[in-house]
């Protein structure tokens, strides 16, 4: 099937997790939490898996010390993705760095423990779901969206 935006989605969280291993490994713990507390699926009205990412990565970078930076902020030419997948054309802004070899490492040590720990606290006391939005595009350290 011809997915181009899914493919385009798959690469940047790829990049992300190439940038930082703790993306990965949490991520994956995440993923493993949601999994035992059957809270994956659209179909049962939960997440898909990549929208777990997509917390993740936005977690990490809303900490103080970030642990990626905005790859989606860093990018600078255009790569628009169009769909009909809804019946009608869709146009995605799809521009993420990929050259993650001018970007220094990550100031950020905090155990992948500590991050779960911290991940979770965030995302049930930190987090106000009713007044900003999960968006790793527009997210900056310590700013809400």
């Amino acid at each position: 099937i011809n997915n181009e935006l899914g493919v385009r989605n798959s690469l940047l969280l790829h990049t992300y997790c190439a940038y930082d291993h703790r993306v990965l490994k949490l991520g994956r713990l995440v993923k493993d939490w949601a999994k035992r507390h059957e809270l994956v699926g659209t179909a049962d009205g939960c997440l898909n898996s990549y929208a777990y990412m997509l917390l993740v990565v936005h977690f990490l970078q809303s900490l103080e010390e970030p642990v990626v930076p905005n790859l989606q902020a860093m990018a600078t030419e255009s790569v628009p993705v169009t769909d009909m997948k809804w019946g009608c054309l869709d146009r995605w802004e799809t521009k993420f760095l990929t050259d993650l070899s001018g970007i220094p490492e990550p100031k950020n040590s905090m155990s992948v423990g500590e991050l779960l720990i911290r991940f979770f606290r965030f995302y049930t006391q930190e987090f106000d779901w009713h007044a900003h939005a999960v968006c790793m595009r527009l997210n900056k350290p310590g700013e809400a969206v």
